[in-house]
């Protein structure tokens, strides 16, 4: 298990709303981020 952040919250607000306003550049970058991040906990 990895822990979520307060930055992580605003990460995911980030994908959400770039995906309401159909960014996909956006939001595949920041799930990108996010798993990078998670990658990083993981280890």
């Amino acid at each position: 298990m990895f822990s979520i952040e307060a930055p992580s919250y605003d990460e995911v607000g980030l994908v959400i709303r770039a995906a309401i306003e159909g960014n996909l550049g956006s939001v595949h970058r920041s799930v990108n981020d996010l798993a990078g991040q998670a990658a990083l906990a993981a280890t």
